[in-house]
Order: C-alpha cells, then structure tokens, then sequence
C-alpha cells in the first residue's frame, strides 16, 4: 500500500510541476548573490503563486489525494466534486473543512489542473469538459478514454495537456 501511495505522489508531482511553470507568476528581480558566509534570503518560488488543484473523485483516490495535498506547500486544492454529495460531504470535514464542494464544470474553471480520482466512465466526460475549458486534467481512470482517442488529438490542439499515470495500480478502472 505504501508503494501505491507513493507512486500516486510521484504521479501528481509531475503534473504539478508541469502545471505550475502554466501558472501566470510574477518575475522576481534579480538580487546580487550573497557574499561567502552571508544569510541566504529565501527562494523566490516561496512566494509563489500555488497550483490550484481540483479533486474530481470523493472515493479512495479522490480520499488519499486529498490528504497528500493538504497543507502541502505550493498547492491549494479549493474545491472537490464527486456524484455522491455525502460521500464528499464527508471528506471535506474530515480532511479539508476549507474545500469547496462543486459540480464539474464550476470545479475545473476554478482550478490550474483537475485531478480525476473518480471512474472511468467519468474519466472522458470530465476531459471533455476540461478541453472546453482549457484546462490541464490528470485522468487516473485511463480505461475511460478506450474508443474516444480523439479527445487525445482535440486536448492537444486545443493546447490542454493530458497526464495519463502508467503501470497497474493507475489503471485499476472502477
């Protein structure tokens, strides 16, 4: 289990690498290197803008996300979505009382990069929204996406970017 939780952590962190060099942030000024033995200040990135990420899921995935990314730095997960409103009930007061709980569409606009923990049958409705939005999206259930690869070739040329996890534990479709 431990194996699977980091390899969903590995996962995310991807994305959110590649999703946060997307998000529009200020350029700090250049500031002269500090003399040998002079107090460092800090990294500029600390006060960058967090990625803001949408859980799609309330489930397991969408659960174990949630309690990876809260509190993380540079991550600000505002808002959950799931089709059973007590399941996500649930996990906002037991893990994130700040959260939000939206339908899809007012999820992914309000987000950089939507995460969906839910179920395949889900995973290519949700990317089809996602490209209408132009919104960055990382599909867990990749067995969704069977038969519609043309939602592949339109996120690309609508400049959205699809992150689909490999290996046996992210392609587990509910």
């Amino acid at each position: 289990v431990s194996f699977a939780f980091g390899f969903f952590g590995a996962i995310i962190g991807a994305a959110l690498i590649e999703a946060g060099s997307r998000v529009a942030r200020p350029v700090p000024e250049r500031k002269p290197v500090p003399a040998a033995g002079a107090t460092a200040a800090p990294c500029p990135d600390a006060k960058a803008k967090p990625v803001r990420l949408g859980v799609a899921g309330a489930g397991n995935r969408g659960r174990s996300l949630l309690e990876t990314l809260v509190g993380l730095g540079g991550v600000d997960v505002p808002a959950v979505c799931d089709i059973d409103k007590d399941k996500a009930e649930a996990l906002k007061r037991q893990i994130a009382p700040k959260v939000k709980i939206l339908a899809p569409d007012d999820l992914i606009k309000g987000v950089d990069l939507v995460v969906e923990a839910a179920c395949a049958k889900f995973g290519a409705e949700l990317l089809r929204k996602a490209i209408a939005k132009r919104k960055d999206i990382l599909l867990m259930s990749v067995g969704g996406l069977a038969g519609k690869e043309t939602l592949l070739k339109e996120a690309d040329e609508r400049g959205v970017k699809v992150y689909i996890p490999s290996g046996a534990l992210a392609g587990i479709d509910a």
